[in-house]
This record gives structure tokens, sequence and C-alpha cells, in this order.
């Protein structure tokens, strides 16, 4: 090699040595964090629990702390609706910001292990000293309070659409006698526990139900929660539903007599009936001769009927919550409506995921009483017009298909009058 190229090769070498010392220097002297800092997100952004309003608050989509629904705002959302809120459902729900990763069964777990640390620690104690304790442990004032509010809500929301019902299809007096019924049901909480006394159980269960109760010529209509429904931590729809699905039940077409139902004055529940039949989501069981083709055996027209007024009412209590949602700053048009109704479609999923028993997924679940998880969100939940609207759905063909009192009536206007 001649002389002249080993000069430049080492003037190159001495040039690279020289740069990368001083890049070294350079790079010890910045300050590099181990984990970047997400900005705060600004006080005014973040949802706020609300002392008047019956709704839960959300957290804002910048949370680290969010499962992001990862969910299409296209219509086939809206069209698959079960497979969306019963297998896409994220594992964690909010309520007043709190995430929440528990379910019915957890919750009897938890219930039960604090039943046996009860019992560990007293065992002098008897059984009626034992349920009291863990009465007052898991229906604590909080838990009434809630619960309560929940239940005295949906009462006021199932009078007020009753009253706004056309007189054709439920008489003056048919309103009058279904708000009497309505307004008689009482909610029926320990403690004491002894209230719960025939079915101690039921203070570790999930279990939540009406029952009318006769002795005599008095009558006892209420519901009763068990305590692992109560330990829950629910947002405030899912109350409202399932307080106003059990509240519906005591005005259901089979808890009123059969005779009351023939009557013109109460044209609005027979033109229901037939809606869910010509629909072909209510079939008639096989019974004998002279029942009640619908209120006999393996009937669903009492759980459908329920259905159907509780999602009336969580619509109302969907359109509260929405109304506390804060988008964050600086999205465009396009994309805070696309937040808007990623979070209306969370509140849902929260508001009617008891709907979906992993049983029925299966294809094991005994449907004898209890309509299909596909057709109560289907069928029901789905063709809802304001619960469409909510979740950003199309709505203009539905909504001539959703049953109410008066569907059958609109057709033929001369069926029936009230008396």
């Amino acid at each position: 090699m001649p002389k002249l190229g080993q000069k430049k090769l080492a003037i190159l070498v001495v040039l690279l040595f020289g740069i990368g010392l001083i890049t070294l220097i350079v790079l010890s002297r910045l300050d590099f964090p181990s984990t970047p800092s997400p900005e705060p997100v600004p006080e005014a952004n973040r949802s706020q629990p609300s002392s008047n309003s019956a709704s839960s608050s959300m957290k804002t989509a910048s949370s680290t702390d969010d499962i992001p629904l990862q969910l299409p705002i296209p219509q086939d959302r809206c069209e698959q609706l079960m497979t969306f809120i019963c297998q896409g459902r994220p594992r964690t729900r909010y309520k007043s910001g709190e995430p929440i990763a528990q379910t019915e069964v957890e919750s009897e777990l938890e219930v039960l292990r604090e039943y046996e640390s009860l019992v560990r620690a007293n065992p002098e104690w008897t059984h009626e000293e034992l349920d009291e304790a863990l009465a007052k442990s898991v229906y604590t004032p909080e838990r009434v309070q809630e619960l309560t509010r929940a239940f005295d809500y949906s009462k006021a929301q199932i009078i007020s659409f009753l009253s706004k019902q056309e007189r054709q299809f439920l008489s003056f007096k048919a309103k009058t006698e279904l708000t009497k019924i309505i307004k008689s049901v009482i909610l029926d909480l320990p403690p004491p526990a002894i209230k719960y006394q025939q079915e101690p159980q039921l203070l570790t269960k999930s279990d939540v139900y009406f029952e009318k109760i006769t002795e005599k010529k008095n009558i006892t209509r209420r519901v009763r929660i068990g305590g692992a429904y109560a330990a829950l931590k629910k947002n405030w729809p899912n109350l409202v539903f399932t307080m106003t699905h059990e509240l519906a039940h005591s005005i259901d077409p089979c808890e009123l007599k059969n005779q009351i139902l023939r009557s013109s004055e109460w044209l609005g529940y027979q033109n229901l009936q037939e809606c869910f039949s010509a629909r072909k989501i209510l079939f008639k069981p096989k019974v004998a001769q002279g029942t009640h083709p619908f209120c006999a055996g393996q009937d669903h027209l009492a759980e459908m009927f329920a259905d159907w007024v509780a999602i009336e009412v969580l619509s109302h209590a969907l359109r509260d919550s929405i109304k506390e949602f804060l988008i964050d700053p600086g999205l465009s048009a396009q994309e805070a409506r696309k937040q808007r109704l990623d979070r209306a479609f969370q509140v849902t999923i929260g508001a009617v995921h008891d709907l979906c028993d992993p049983d029925e997924m299966d294809d094991e679940l005994d449907l004898s009483q209890h309509p299909s998880a596909q057709t109560r969100m289907t069928e029901i939940l789905g063709k809802h017009p304001v619960i469409r609207s909510i979740l950003g759905c199309k709505s203009d063909l539905h909504h001539a298909t959703y049953c109410s009192f008066s569907t059958f009536s609109n057709q033929e206007p001369n069926r029936g009058k009230p008396q």
C-alpha cells in the first residue's frame, strides 16, 4: 500500500475515534427518565360522581387503568349485540371511578369466607347471632341506601311510563290499578337478619326476586336481594335494570288475573303479547285445556314482559349517565363521537351483562322460564329505539318492529275501545 494511502487511513481512524468520544460525552450529560410519565389529566376533564344524578361516573379515555372496548362504530356492532356484549365485554367495570373485576360467583365466595371467619372467631355464637353479624357486615347503610335509591327511581319511572300510555290501550281504571300495585311493592332488606329467617341462605346468595305473599286477606308484595348481590359493586344502570325487572313482575300478565287481561280496559297487554307472538319470540307451550296458554309451566311471557319494562326504564337511566360524559379535549368531531359512543356502549354492557349466562353460551342453560339471551339482547334491548339511538345505531327500520302496548292497535284501530 502506498504511504499516502496509509496516512489517509490513519487520519480517518483518528476522526472516527474523536466523533465517537464526543458522542459518548454528550450522551452522558443527557437525562433520560426510565419510564415516560403520562401527562396529567386536568381535573375538569375527569368525570365526577354526582350526588343528585342517578348515574355512574365514567373514567376518561386517558386513564391507564381503563380497558378500551376496541369496538368499531360500524353497524355490525349494533346488529350483533349479543356477541359484543356477552363475548366481547371487558372484565373491568366502573362505578365512581373504581375498577371492579368481580362476578356474582366471586361475590358469593367472598361473603361465604366472611361467614366462615365469623364462625372461627366466635365459636360460641348461635346461628342467629352469626346471621345477624353477617347481615350487618354485608347490608351496610351505604349499600342499603344505594339499593333503595335505585328501587325508588325504578318505581317512579314505571309509574311515569304507565301514565303516558294512551287510554285506548290502558284505561284510567287500569292505570290506577297498576300504579297502586307498583306503589305497594316494598324492598325487603336486612338487617335485622330475622327478615330472612325462612331462607337464611339468601344472605350469601346473589339472587334477586319478587314475590307475593297472601295471608288471609292481606297481600304483601316485596323484592328481596341476596347478600352477595348487595356486596357487588354495580353501575347505576345495572341496579336500575335489576330493580325494574323485579318490580315489573308485580304487574306482569301472569301475575294479573286472566279475566282482567281479556277486558278491553287492558288492550295494551293483549297487543304486547300478540306482538311477541307475531315476532316469533314467544311460543305457546303445550298446556292442559282451560289453562292460560302463556302462564303455566314452561312460560316466557312473564320474564319477557319484565325485560321489556326494564329496558324501557333502562333507556332513561342510560341517558342520565351519558349526560355526565366529558369528552377529552382536542378531539375532532369524529373522534369525539366515537369516544362518546364507546363510553355509552361500555355503560350498556355493565347494565345488561347479567343477561349473559356463560352456560347459555355453551348451549347448556335451561330456558324453561327465561327467554334466551339472544332473544333478550337482540329482540328487546337491540330493537328499543332509544337504546339504538344511544348506541349510535340506525333506528328507522327497527322503530316499527319494536313491540309496545299500541303495536297491533295501530294496525287495527277499531279492535277495542275502553269502557
